[in-house]
C-alpha cells in the first residue's frame, strides 16, 4: 500500500492530528501503517517521522515522538529497511542535529527495534550515532548499550573505539559537549573491563559489599554522618555497618543494575 505524500510530510513534522484522523478513518478499508510513502522510496511513516526535519533547523520534536509512539501502537514495524538498509533506529542514530533524540532512541528500543542492526554498508546504530549523530550524547549511548548493544564490529569489522578522534576536543563540526568524548572513553574502557554493560553498571554493588565485607571483619570503621557529608557517603557508610540481617540485599535488589 502506497501512502500519500502529506502523511510522509506529517510524520516528518510530527504532525499526530494528521496521522491520527488518516489511520483511524476505515472508510476505504484498514490502512496499512507500515505501507510506503509515495514521495521517498522505502520509507515507511515511521522511518520518515524519525528521522525528522532536515537542515539547519531541522531535527525531532516531541511531535515526532509522539507520532512514533502512536504508530507504534498501531503495530508499525521497527525492522523494515529503507533502499540503503537502514531500519528505524539507525536512521534516528543517523540524522539529528537537536531535539528530544534520546526520547526517540528509548522509544524505539522499547518498541523492539535491533541495536545491533547492520545496513548495507555494514554499520551499525553505535556507529552511526558516534559518527554522523548530531547531538550526541553519552544518554543515547547508554541506551544503546543497556539494550545490547555491542562495542565490537560496529564498522566493517572495527571495533567503536575506530571512531574515537585523536583528540578530546574534536567534534567533527558537530554540536558535542567538550565532556563527551572523555566520558565515552571512560565508558567504554568501564564495559571492556567489566565484560558487560550490566556488569559494569553493578561496579557499585559490588564495591558496598566489599566495604561491608571489612567492615564486618573489623578492617574498617565507616564514619557515621556528619554535617556536609554528601549523601551518597552517608549512604554506604550505613550499609557498611549493617550486620547479615538482610538490608543490604535489600536496598541492592532496588538499584537499578543499568541505570
Amino acid at each position: 500500500m502506497t501512502l500519500p505524500e502529506h502523511i510522509s510530510v506529517a510524520a516528518t513534522e510530527g504532525d499526530l492530528e494528521t496521522i491520527r484522523v488518516y489511520f483511524e478513518d476505515e472508510s476505504d478499508g484498514a490502512r496499512d501503517v507500515d505501507g510506503l510513502c509515495e514521495d521517498v522510496v522505502g520509507m515507511t511513516p515511521l522511518m520518515r517521522c524519525a528521522g525528522g526535519t532536515s537542515g539547519e533547523d531541522g531535527g525531532l520534536t516531541l511531535g515526532n515522538v509522539e507520532v512514533a509512539r502512536y504508530l507504534l501502537s498501531r503495530g508499525a514495524s521497527t525492522e523494515v529497511r529503507n533502499a540503503i538498509g537502514n531500519t528505524v533506529l539507525l536512521r534516528a542514530c543517523y540524522r539529528h542535529e537537536n531535539g528530544p533524540v534520546a526520547e526517540m532512541i528509548q522509544l524505539l528500543l522499547s518498541a523492539g527495534a535491533d541495536p545491533n542492526a547492520r545496513n548495507d554498508i555494514d554499520r551499525t546504530c553505535l556507529s552511526a550515532l558516534v559518527s554522523y549523530g548530531g547531538t550526541t550524547s553519552l544518554e543515547c549511548v547508554t541506551a544503546l548499550l543497556r539494550a545490547g548493544a555491542s562495542l565490537d564490529r560496529v564498522y566493517q569489522g572495527h571495533p567503536l573505539e575506530y571512531h574515537f578522534p585523536d583528540s578530546d576536543d574534536d567534534t567533527g563540526g558537530r554540536d558535542i559537549p567538550e565532556s563527551f568524548w572523555p566520558a565515552m572513553r571512560a565508558l567504554v574502557a568501564g564495559v571492556r573491563r567489566a565484560g558487560s554493560f550490566k556488569s559494569y553498571c553493578r561496579e557499585p554493588h559490588r564495591e558496598v559489599l566489599l566495604l561491608r565485607g571489612l567492615a564486618m571483619r573489623g578492617h574498617l570503621i565507616p564514619r557515621r554522618r556528619t554535617r556536609g557529608t554528601a549523601e551518597w557517603t552517608a549512604a554506604v557508610a550505613f550499609l557498611a555497618r549493617l550486620g547479615d540481617n538482610g538490608v543490604v540485599w535489600n536496598v541492592l535488589s532496588f538499584w537499578r543494575a543499568t541505570k
